[in-house]
């Protein structure tokens, strides 16, 4: 048998007991996992969000001269611009003809502000289903027939009724007209606004982001400017904003024919665009 250094005999290794191996705690099992588990990736960086880009004038009309699309739903925003200033101007002269007291015309604005914001709310719930189903045309025709139908019947009054000398002809219009400017703010955010958003949904990035900011120029600011100035001049040539109602009456009447066709032109290239784009999603 086997001896140690001093002698003893030595059991042989298979009759020695083995001890079990030490099982490894979490804190030592940790690393390991860790080295076995990859990092992850990181996120990938966001894309940041084009600016829409400030245009000059020229560069405006540029922008939309090489577009027919563009140029049309800048028609639209233009036409309603000249259409709001065109008969807005002329009520708020009819109101104040009925109350010359400024308390009580201030009190009347007040009112009228309210009837806005409400009207505006219940037509926002109704009209914007309109679009979805009588199709985009049906809601970008409303805002240009709501406003002519009954700015016709406004201009009327002041025309032949004698507001000038009637005090029922006065109440009517200013009736009348007072129905008419709230539902033209209402009917603006409830189917204008929308409408016209989806217009660009065909158009590529580069062409809503450079198209939006030379309608913002042109059409919104042109609109309203220019709306006024031909009234100045109106003014200065008949003596009074009544005094040219009739004119007036008929600038407006071809700024809302002049609309309702480029309500027509561009629904017909809307169709075709997302056409074109629903057959580009299938091919891909």
């Amino acid at each position: 048998p086997a001896v140690d250094a001093s002698g003893q005999p030595v059991a042989p290794l298979a009759d020695q007991p083995v001890a079990p191996p030490p099982i490894p705690g979490p804190d030592a099992l940790a690393p390991a996992q860790a080295e076995s588990t990859p990092a992850p990736a990181p996120a990938p960086a966001p894309t940041p969000k084009k600016k829409k880009p400030k245009l000059t004038m020229m560069q405006s009309l540029a922008v939309l001269a090489r577009s027919e699309y563009l140029g049309l739903i800048c028609a639209l925003v233009l036409s309603y611009g000249l259409a709001i200033e065109f008969t807005e101007i002329m009520w708020k002269a009819v109101v104040k003809m009925a109350m010359p007291e400024k308390r009580d015309y201030m009190s009347f604005m007040g009112q009228y502000s309210t009837a806005v914001g409400v009207t505006t709310f219940l037509m926002t719930l109704v009209g914007g289903r309109i679009p979805k189903i009588l199709g985009w045309k049906a809601g970008a025709l409303a805002t240009p027939l709501v406003i002519g139908s009954l700015s016709w019947v406004f201009y009327a009054y002041i025309t032949f009724g004698g507001v000038q000398h009637s005090q029922r002809a006065l109440k009517m219009a200013v009736i009348v007209g007072t129905v008419q400017n709230v539902l033209s703010k209402a009917v603006k955010y409830a189917l204008f606004d929308p409408t016209k958003e989806m217009a660009y949904i065909p158009l590529d990035e580069d062409s809503k982001l450079k198209g939006k900011a030379a309608i913002d120029v042109l059409g919104a600011r042109l609109g309203k400017s220019g709306g006024a100035l031909i009234q100045q001049g109106i003014v200065v040539f008949t003596g009074s904003i009544l005094g040219g109602a009739p004119l007036i009456a008929a600038l407006f009447s071809g700024v809302i024919f002049g609309w309702v066709t480029s309500v027509n032109k561009l629904n017909t290239l809307f169709q075709a665009k997302l056409r074109e784009q629903g057959r580009s999603e299938d091919s891909a």
